[in-house]
């Protein structure tokens, strides 16, 4: 994959310049050839038909063997109906010889749970829930991720190498630790690959359903896709446009988007096309030049006479009404064509200007020995690349119309940036910045076109975003991780972040291997040779075992409902948990036995609204281990009962599953909830 980010070849730089006609030169050259008569003639000296070769350029090729003399030019002016009102007049019957006819140049074309003893383990879980991680969690994550891979196609293209190594290590998931540097090699490498990944999702008969429903939205997505390959490869931004608007636009799909689009497309190039300069330091002309053409009305004439057989030549229509027409009707007020198309040429110019620049910059930093273009440069180098493009858009002033662009056209331009900012993020390494972007893309071209459609659809691609977003993330932070910690710190990021317990409270109904932590008060009865003990009793619970959860109105409140718990209890950590909340630098903890844990209880538990604090009352076999220190675990000889009242925050460790309202009540589109695959 190429490093540097855009325009390396610099050499492409002006390859097109020595090669194309350029209207504005064209049109100083034919204006030393007007005579007093105000007509073209034998001006300058010992060339007198220099203005028939000129012209023969702005001529259909089969035509320019029929251009002998001005009387011939004077009648293709005035031929099928069409005449060049800005030419025309500088034209008379006379018969002057041609020499012999210029073609026109052809353009140059990214320990598991069984190993573990009883002190390890619940050392680590208290670990856990202090500082929310781990091991199971993250095997979890890892089959989960494998599972929505299997399930979804479109995400299986985007982490094509993922998949694959997630294939290879199958049911060896749960030793995952010994495969995450092939696993993050693989994030890592589908990141790089995620423009090619989304061509290949545009493409793939995975989406030839949805495409066939919205065609103007793979129109959208190719081109874009299109014209950052062309920059990719090296080309200056006006030729990327150029070769794409020539070669790549396809009319009928552009006109599906919008029906002015492609003409518009066309428009802009052909007046960028037509103020280029001959120097080797930029590509537009400069501000004064082009202000020397408008205070000349005999070269601005013969300027948009060029411009108006260009326009013919390619065929330039908005609907029924072609650019020509426009263009013929102002002649007649030259005043007012001043007044339109000064102001669109200078902001063409203007915006040309600030891409040159940008990229003058990044060639200069380029071939110094110890600097490099940063992604700062690059960004703007592309932002003035963005803003030029989407100068497009304002053709509408001088065919008359006030209509504005509609919002597929607004699409258009908006993944035509947003596939650029992919690009540019992903070269950078800007990994978290390319799922974002990628995320935008897919909601503003597909989720937010199918708001209107079927829930099955709708909620499939919204489930497809949320996945994307997920695992996007987590490739984003596993690839920039170097060290076992950070890996660590990578899985603890998207395994269950906190917050989750929010999911209970959203849903309809949601059952989840669970964790509670925090202080309770409640009476114990701890027999003492065989008689009842009862004494009141505080400290810090942990207990984890299943719960399962109703939101209470979660239509109506949504996050600001409560949620109600019926949560069966195994064992109970509270005095390790205790402990790890004090002193989480000792190594390990005193050895705890398997006994000294085992809490079985019910609870009904009352989770408040936007919080993660629950209210418990509950029973349990109270758990006989009492207090643990650096140099010690202290138990009870018996087990005993509890019933206590807990103010505790509700830590979810596994979801098991979830109902959302989609699934249940409404025929409102599904919500995933915080973590798409937690359902």
């Amino acid at each position: 994959m190429k490093k540097i980010i855009f325009f390396l070849n610099i050499v492409l730089l002006m390859a097109y310049h020595s090669k194309a006609q350029i209207a504005y030169y064209d049109a100083i050259a034919l204006k030393g050839y007007i005579k007093s008569t105000g007509k073209f003639g034998g001006n300058p000296p010992n060339d007198p038909t220099g203005y028939i070769e000129i012209l023969k350029n702005y001529i259909e090729k089969d035509k320019r063997d029929d251009i002998k003399n001005m009387g011939d030019l004077y009648q293709y002016l005035d031929s099928d109906g069409i005449k060049n009102v800005f030419l025309i007049d500088f034209c008379n019957n006379s018969s002057l010889s041609s020499e012999d006819d210029r073609q026109l140049p052809t353009r140059s074309i990214f320990t598991s749970v069984a190993g573990l003893d009883v002190t390890k383990y619940g050392d680590g879980l208290a670990k856990f829930l202090v500082e929310r991680t781990k091991e199971e969690l993250s095997i979890a994550f890892f089959e989960r991720f494998k599972n929505d891979l299997d399930n979804f196609e479109e995400i299986r293209i985007l982490f094509p190498t993922t998949y694959q190594t997630l294939n290879v290590i199958d049911q060896e998931v749960y030793n995952f630790a010994a495969y995450l540097d092939l696993l993050r090699e693989s994030l890592q490498k589908d990141m790089i690959t995620i423009i090619p990944n989304i061509r290949k999702l545009v493409n793939d008969p995975v989406m030839a359903d949805f495409f066939k429903k919205y065609p103007p939205l793979k129109t959208i997505l190719s081109d874009a896709l299109y014209v950052i390959h062309e920059l990719d490869q090296g080309i200056h931004p006006a030729e990327a446009i150029h070769n794409y608007i020539s070669y790549e636009a396809d009319k009928g799909s552009l006109e599906q988007v919008n029906s002015n689009l492609f003409p518009g497309l066309q428009t802009f190039d052909l007046f960028s096309a037509s103020l280029r300069t001959k120097q080797d330091d930029q590509y537009w002309l400069s501000a004064d030049s082009l202000s020397v053409l408008f205070k000349d009305d005999v070269l601005l004439r013969i300027y948009f006479g060029l411009i108006y057989q260009q326009a013919k030549l390619n065929n330039i229509s908005f609907g029924d009404t072609a650019l020509t027409t426009y263009l013929g009707k102002m002649e007649s007020n030259f005043n007012s064509l001043k007044r339109t198309y000064q102001p669109y040429l200078s902001g063409l110019i203007n915006r040309g200007k600030a891409v040159d620049q940008t990229f003058k910059i990044i060639k200069e930093l380029q071939q110094r020995e110890n600097t490099k273009p940063t992604y700062v440069e690059y960004f703007a180098l592309y932002d003035a690349f963005l803003n030029f493009f989407e100068y497009a858009k304002q053709y509408n002033q001088f065919i008359g119309s006030s209509k504005s662009f509609d919002l597929e056209v607004e699409k258009y331009f908006k993944a035509m940036r947003g596939i650029g900012n992919i690009y540019l993020d992903v070269n950078q390494k800007q990994y978290a910045s390319a799922v974002v972007e990628v995320a935008n893309v897919y909601k503003t071209i597909i989720v937010d076109t199918l708001r209107k459609a079927s829930d099955a659809e709708s909620t499939k691609h919204q489930q497809i975003l949320d996945t994307f977003v997920k695992y996007g993330n987590f490739a984003a932070i596993m690839t920039k991780a170097e060290t076992s910690d950070e890996v660590k710190k990578a899985i603890e990021a998207v395994a269950l972040p906190s917050g989750s317990s929010r999911i209970k409270r959203e849903s309809k109904f949601n059952a989840a291997i669970n964790a509670f932590v925090g202080p309770y008060a409640g009476t114990e009865n701890i027999p003492i040779s065989g008689k009842n003990n009862f004494h009141f009793s505080t400290g810090l619970a942990a207990p984890v075992g299943v719960a399962f959860s109703w939101g209470i109105a979660p239509e109506k409140l949504g996050r600001k409902g409560a949620s109600l718990s019926l949560f069966f209890s195994l064992i109970d950590i509270g005095a390790l948990t205790s402990f790890r909340f004090q002193d989480d630098s000792t190594e390990t903890a005193p050895q705890v036995q398997l006994k000294d844990i085992f809490s079985p209880g019910a609870f009904l538990i009352l989770g408040l609204p936007k919080s993660p604090v629950s209210i418990s009352l509950g029973n349990q076999l109270g758990p006989r281990l009492h207090e643990v220190t650096a140099q010690e675990a202290n138990s009870v000889a018996n087990f005993y009962y509890r019933l206590s009242l807990s103010v505790l925050v509700d830590i979810p460790l596994l979801n098991l599953s979830t109902k959302q309202l989609g699934e249940i009540r409404t025929k409102k589109r599904k919500k995933s909830g915080i973590f798409g695959f937690l359902k």
